[in-house]
């Protein structure tokens, strides 16, 4: 346990780039029973087992290819964000390479998908409502751990947020209820219009609440 919450902490208070040996390292040390079990469910239906037959994590990666796609459409937003976040996406990968089954490989590539789809930011807030909600997509258990550190810190240094707090957890867990965003063929729909892409998944807008969380904190 203090182990996890050593890494936690480290992952949290590195810079983007430098992050993800830390998460690993926390995943790690919670287990992967629950994680293994949305798997299974991912690896039953036939449709799943067809986008693993595609890297999304190489589709994601070809800057090249994701530049030339239409304005608007998913590759490209994906582009310019990664692009306008400043993060060194090849070292991202570098780093996750041991994760090399298709299913692992896709898991972490989509946290930042969920970064997007959700329009969560990388302040504190935002990072929680990413993380969170991959956790409560069927992610891993360290995952919660994780997110729900991060908020117990903003707190600390400001008990005054706790209300705010208690929201924002109810409001991002409400958000995609119903939802099965991992189920949904990316690797199919790169140059299909975001808003499209978030219409057929379900994704709502976020109400006014989540849209104030968003410009709270500081950036990562």
């Amino acid at each position: 346990m203090f182990k996890a919450l050593y890494y936690t902490r480290k992952a949290l208070n590195s810079k983007p780039e430098n992050k993800v040996p830390y998460v690993l390292k926390t995943i790690e040390s919670f287990g992967l029973k629950r994680f293994n079990k949305e798997k299974e469910r991912f690896l039953s239906v036939k449709q799943n087992k067809n986008i693993l037959k595609f890297n999304l994590k190489d589709l994601l990666s070809d800057y090249d290819n994701l530049k030339k796609l239409p304005d608007g459409s998913l590759g490209k937003e994906f582009y310019y964000k990664m692009y306008n976040n400043e993060i060194d996406f090849a070292r991202f990968l570098l780093q996750t390479k041991s994760y090399s089954s298709s299913y692992e490989s896709r898991e972490i590539i989509l946290h930042d998908l969920y970064h997007l789809l959700f329009e969560y930011n990388t302040t504190q807030n935002g990072e929680f409502s990413a993380v969170y909600t991959q956790y409560l997509q069927g992610g891993y258990d360290g995952l919660k751990v994780i997110s729900l550190y991060g908020l117990i810190f903003v707190i600390i240094k400001n008990p005054k947020k706790i209300f705010k707090a208690l929201r924002l957890i109810k409001e991002v867990k409400k958000r995609q209820l119903g939802l099965k965003v991992k189920d949904y063929p990316f690797e199919y729909n790169l140059a299909t219009p975001i808003k499209f892409v978030r219409e057929e998944i379900g994704i709502q807008p976020m109400n006014n609440f989540l849209k104030s969380a968003m410009k709270e904190g500081h950036n990562d």
